[in-house]
């Protein structure tokens, strides 16, 4: 969850990856704690997974009628990153250690 009192600034806070772990080693990555727009000029097109490495593990394609939201099995990596792209904003990332 993004915390209130932070200094991100609201272009960041609307690209900021809201993480749910489930209990079956998915996980399932969320763009926004609300729903980013998903607009023919303005979209989340992918969201990605790395390993430790930075190579690619998985990569999603979203469509405009999709909400930015997907799953990925996490269940053999220690450690990974989150790349998300928007079509107007470029990349984002987010490192993550278990």
């Amino acid at each position: 969850m993004i915390d209130e009192t932070n200094d991100e600034q609201p272009l960041e806070l609307e690209h900021v990856p809201v993480l749910h772990t489930l209990p079956d080693g998915m996980l399932e990555i969320r763009v926004w704690r609300y729903a980013h727009p998903m607009w023919s000029d303005h979209r989340i097109s992918t969201i990605a997974l790395y390993d430790e490495y930075g190579d690619m593990v998985e990569e999603k394609l979203l469509d405009e009628d999709e909400a930015a939201c997907v799953q990925f099995d996490i269940s053999n990596l220690d450690e990974y990153e989150i790349r998300i792209r928007c079509s107007i904003h470029g990349t984002w990332g987010m490192k993550i250690e278990k």
